[in-house]
């Protein structure tokens, strides 16, 4: 009878090492997948982060024509006989409050 109970306890202990082995491995295929997301959501991250980058260094440089030019207008006494380049952007890229103190 002792030997009958230990042999049902080692296969037991078998049925729950193989579980244990099955758990192990689909916790580490999830950790692999998991990972696997994580570094496709940062190169999304940081191509979307470097779009707007150039985005906003487009708009600076808009700006900065669209600043030069005025100056250059306002300077020459014209009042604006000549349209400024990207005019209507100008109201996209600068809250009203701004344009105000600008013009």
């Amino acid at each position: 009878k002792y030997q009958q109970e230990v042999a049902i306890l080692q296969d037991k202990l078998r049925l729950s090492s193989k579980k244990q082995e099955e758990y192990e491995s689909r916790l580490k295929s999830q950790e692999e997948q998991a990972q696997k997301m994580m570094l496709e959501y940062q190169a999304r991250l940081e191509e979307g982060e470097e779009r707007l980058r150039r985005q906003q260094e487009d708009k600076e440089l808009q700006m900065k024509g669209i600043i030069s030019r005025y100056s250059a207008e306002r300077g020459s006494g014209s009042h604006f006989s000549t349209p400024i380049p990207f005019y209507n952007q100008l109201l996209v890229l600068i809250p009203s409050e701004e344009l105000e103190l600008i013009f």
